[in-house]
């Protein structure tokens, strides 16, 4: 079924066989080590409550691949964050022995969910509204034809009805191996050199986000940041680059979302290379009174690509970016700039630039760095 919700809007609602059901409750009732990788195609069919209730009943992990629209309204025990970020997370995948792919595109993000990164016995059921993106990739060894949101009350209901039972062993293993994961993280910003890093720009965001607070990211190596230190939920109103990876897109879409969210509080978490991709579109921002916050995380660099380099060749190439003051850009746009050079002052500007009428551009120059960089002491 098809059904519109609103103007522009359109949503399928349609169930799973209930054949297929009761296979997909036979294999959890067989599996051992059970993965929820939650697409899209979840938020999309909104299925954000039918989620969190199937995950919660079966205490089942559930991972969202990076850069995909999220639906984890509120923090939930069994959500491991992002999967198939360049910065790394916890070992889940490679482990699972039942993989169910809800919304979810096979690409690059999940490995195609072959082997590896899965290992090669693993079950995957896969589960999209689209019948043509159930043959997209490689074939899967059960694929459902229905709305995640649909599927899912479903597969709760037919759970308890065969008192499935929980995977609450499986589940504290992998929550043990995030917190080490995210420790980890954390730890490497606490070797870095002085200054300002991409932790502590993530860390203040935390401070001062509300629910309701639309949150854009457009970046690489901050992006990072931002996944592996604000994880406990990730709703759908933070949007992210999507699938492609492009950056560039944060201005225009941190205009759209104040126009569209005239009353919500809306910033923008940028690097600085990505930033300058779409400059100009802060004077159409002042002009129309369009007002964000954006908090540009300079490192003078396209960082996640130093990564990669350094990495592979053990030097950059060609990544530098020259010295840049974002701040006064913005004032010459019409925008209002601030400078940022201690961690300790990033709270109170983000403060008042949620409070300010106007654009407000703040400029934080950072100390390179990615959550999977392991620099020595």
């Amino acid at each position: 079924n098809r059904s519109a919700v609103r103007s522009g809007e359109v949503r399928q609602e349609g169930a799973g066989e209930p054949d297929l059901i009761r296979q997909v409750v036979n294999s959890l009732q067989n599996s051992e080590r059970p993965l929820l990788v939650a697409g899209s195609g979840v938020f999309y069919s909104r299925g954000e409550a039918a989620l969190a209730e199937f995950v919660r009943q079966q205490q089942i992990p559930v991972m969202i691949p990076i850069w995909d629209r999220g639906s984890i309204e509120e923090p939930l025990e069994e959500f491991l964050g992002v999967i198939g970020a360049a910065s790394g997370g916890p070992d889940v995948l490679s482990e699972a022995d039942l993989i169910l792919a809800a919304g979810v595109e096979f690409d690059y993000r999940v490995g195609q969910f072959s082997s590896p990164p899965c290992s090669k016995d693993v079950r995957i059921v896969r589960i999209h509204a689209d019948s043509a993106r159930l043959r997209q990739g490689l074939e899967s060894d059960l694929s459902i034809q229905a709305a995640p949101s649909t599927f899912l009350k479903q597969l709760a209901e037919a759970c308890r009805e065969a008192n499935c039972p929980a995977a609450t062993q499986w589940l504290r293993e992998t929550r043990g191996r995030l917190k080490a994961h995210r420790l980890e993280c954390w730890e490497s910003a606490e070797r870095l050199t002085s200054g300002v890093n991409g932790r502590d720009v993530v860390a203040a965001i935390g401070d001062v986000l509300e629910d309701d607070t639309v949150l854009l990211i457009d970046g690489g190596n901050i992006g990072q940041w931002f996944h592996q230190v604000l994880v406990d939920r990730y709703p759908g109103h933070w949007v992210t680059c999507g699938a492609s990876g492009v950056v560039g897109w944060g201005l225009p879409g941190a205009l759209a979302a104040r126009a569209l969210y005239p009353e919500r509080p809306v910033i923008l978490l940028s690097g600085d290379g990505a930033f300058t991709f779409t400059l100009g579109e802060l004077e159409c921002a002042a002009r129309q009174g369009l007002n964000f916050v954006a908090i540009v995380a300079d490192d003078e660099e396209w960082g996640i690509s130093v990564s990669g380099h350094v990495k592979a060749y053990g030097e950059p190439l060609y990544s530098a970016l020259g010295p840049t003051r974002l701040d006064q850009v913005a004032e010459g746009l019409g925008c209002r700039g601030v400078r940022v050079e201690s961690p300790e002052a990033l709270v109170p500007a983000l403060t008042d630039a949620l409070q300010s009428p106007s654009v407000t551009v703040i400029h934080v120059p950072i100390v390179p760095s990615s959550p999977a960089d392991r620099p020595e002491l």
